[in-house]
């Protein structure tokens, strides 16, 4: 991994795609996606509300920072 980029911020389903337009100009069409830590916070949100255990009133933003939390833990981990 490129030490330089920040944890978690490299794409987590990018893709390029070329499409040939008029006159058969090729046209590339990148798309880097959403990045690995917000993706990892919402598999964590989704868990830790599924499982019934946290009321859906209770603290969201208190929730959201604790998902974020766990996400970078499973990046740091990846990457060791």
């Amino acid at each position: 991994m490129d030490k330089s980029k920040k944890l978690g911020q490299e794409p987590a389903f990018p893709f390029t795609e070329e499409v040939i337009g008029d006159n058969s100009i090729r046209y590339t069409i990148v798309s880097p996606g959403i990045n690995k830590r917000f993706y990892t916070a919402c598999a964590v949100i989704q868990g830790m509300m599924s499982s019934g255990k946290i009321p859906i009133l209770s603290d969201i933003s208190g929730i959201v920072s604790y998902s974020y939390y766990i996400a970078d833990e499973l990046i740091r981990q990846e990457n060791l």
